[in-house]
């Protein structure tokens, strides 16, 4: 009879797309009866699981969507290798008041500093968060002051410019490349032995 049961609760949450509910029907009664849920604290029970599994879902879209070039978390940068890079700086753009604010964002530096990883970090915790979109986030190696040999038109740079900058946050990196890192340490070690250098 429960297994009866158990096979229609599936069918009637599959029926309303109850995602949660329809794969671990029975994961969410053990959890009740070990907890000796009431009928109240129960229903908050499958309902809260319902939303998480659809959050879940919403997040994987957002993600899908977002098309980005990899999935670099902000926790995963280490932002000790940068000792220059302002930590409050980093905290205002780890908050995203900035999207909230609906201004973009323009993180400067010469290659392999962690640019794109702040970048791709910041949009993961932003589609985390539920946004999808309101603020751009732009990474240069060039400095603004160079942006209008970069397009060759100074007109055409400062309209872009204007628009860009206009209440926008700006962080600079300013040090060492991530991506020298093991390579110089490989190339160091290399010579240690009696290689030549190249």
């Amino acid at each position: 009879m429960a297994e009866l049961i158990t096979q229609r609760i599936r069918a009637n949450a599959t029926e309303l797309r109850l995602r949660g509910i329809a794969e671990s029907p029975d994961e969410l009664i053990e959890r009740a009866e070990a907890s000796q849920l009431g009928y109240r604290e129960f229903l908050d029970l499958v309902l809260e699981s319902e939303v998480g599994v659809l959050d879940g879902h919403r997040y994987a879209k957002r993600l899908k969507n977002a098309a980005l070039p990899h999935r670099k978390t902000l926790a995963e940068f280490d932002a000790s290798f940068q000792p220059e890079l302002d930590p409050k700086r980093l905290a205002e753009l780890k908050s995203l008041r900035f999207i909230e604010r609906k201004v973009s964002c323009l993180i400067l530096g010469p290659p392999g500093v962690g640019k794109s990883h702040l970048a791709v970090g910041l949009a993961m915790e932003a589609l985390a968060r539920g946004y999808a979109r309101a603020s751009t986030i732009i990474t240069s190696n060039k400095a603004v002051s160079e942006w209008a040999q970069t397009f060759g038109d100074e007109a055409l740079a400062a309209a872009i410019l204007d628009r860009l900058l206009h209440d926008a946050e700006v962080l600079a990196i300013n040090g060492p490349s991530y991506r020298l890192k093991g390579r110089l340490e490989e190339f160091r070690a290399g010579v240690g032995r009696g290689e030549e250098a190249p």
